[in-house]
């Protein structure tokens, strides 16, 4: 049985329609054919539109981050390009080539701005720390326009404060946002499963709140885990 959640007062299964839409096809051995398979899958559910005339917003499950170009691109594909800002939060900028590709858990954010999907200026990214973006990465973002807050500057700031710089930084963008979580944002102590860990993390009295706000002050049209 489905519960009310304390905090926000709604029970999701009752106060929404959720629906499980099933798996996207993965290919084991290439990420550029999931890759078109995930995006053709997305794009088909971002563009149904429900009988009141909203919008349906995919909600991706799984996979690694790779996954967040192919999801991002077919937001793209529905509502513009150049039409969807993205809030990213991550340990990682994820956008320097691996072994010279772009495909990849840690190499795809470079081909949705290359490619146009989403202007630099309306990239924002929370929680970056540990050993990358490098130098030549955070020159390249800068030139790009990109928005981001480290955990340096969080901890230097203050969360309270720095928090309410991303929620109108999201608002100054275009009409609608999408948002993607890589679960290494978090401190490894509450998320001990990623794959790369980095200590100094967001905790999840810190992650809950944003994620809430943003979808209830923002437009919120699709997000990814």
């Amino acid at each position: 049985a489905s519960m009310l959640h304390m905090g926000t007062l709604v029970n999701p299964f009752k106060d929404m329609s959720v629906v499980d839409y099933g798996d996207a096809p993965v290919d084991p051995w290439s990420t550029h054919r999931t890759n078109e398979a995930v995006r053709a899958m997305v794009r088909e559910i971002a563009s149904v539109e429900r009988k009141d005339g909203s919008q349906v917003i995919p909600f991706v499950i799984g996979g690694d981050h790779s996954l967040s170009y192919p999801t991002i691109a077919a937001a793209a594909d529905v509502y513009g390009k150049g039409n969807v800002g993205v809030i990213h939060f991550d340990a990682h900028y994820d956008g320097t080539l691996l072994l010279g590709h772009l495909a990849g858990h840690g190499a795809w954010v470079k081909q949705l701005i290359v490619e146009g999907h989403v202007p630099g200026k309306n990239y924002i990214q929370v929680g970056l720390r540990g050993y990358y973006p490098d130098k030549e990465s955070f020159e390249w973002m800068q030139e790009e326009g990109f928005r981001y807050h480290t955990m340096a500057e969080i901890d230097d700031r203050g969360w309270p404060v720095v928090m309410e710089e991303i929620i109108k930084e999201a608002q100054e963008g275009p009409e609608y946002l999408y948002i993607s979580f890589d679960i290494d944002v978090l401190d490894p102590a509450y998320m001990p499963g990623t794959g790369t860990p980095e200590p100094g993390g967001l905790t999840t009295r810190e992650a809950f709140p944003i994620m809430r706000r943003l979808c209830a002050e923002t437009n919120v049209i699709g997000v990814d885990m």
